[in-house]
């Protein structure tokens, strides 16, 4: 978790949300959208599903880096 959290702080932007959480319905699912008041809230950046924490963690990690290529030039 604490590799997928470092990365996640150091590329995050500041109208970002990130959500961890786990239920007995849900498994663990990780998401990543935007707050509120941005411009974008509604949008998401990630969202995922998974009954392994290290492979939704690593998963997560994978997508979000595929979204940083295809929307911000890389990470």
């Amino acid at each position: 978790m604490n590799e997928f959290l470092k990365f996640y702080n150091e590329v995050k932007k500041p109208d970002w949300t990130l959500e961890i959480y786990h239920s007995r319905y849900a498994d663990w699912s990780i998401s990543i959208g935007y707050l509120p008041e941005s411009p974008n809230h509604g949008d998401t950046i990630l969202s995922l599903q998974n009954c392994d924490l290290s492979y939704a963690l690593a998963k997560a990690e994978v997508l979000l880096k595929d979204f940083l290529k295809e929307h911000e030039g890389g990470y």
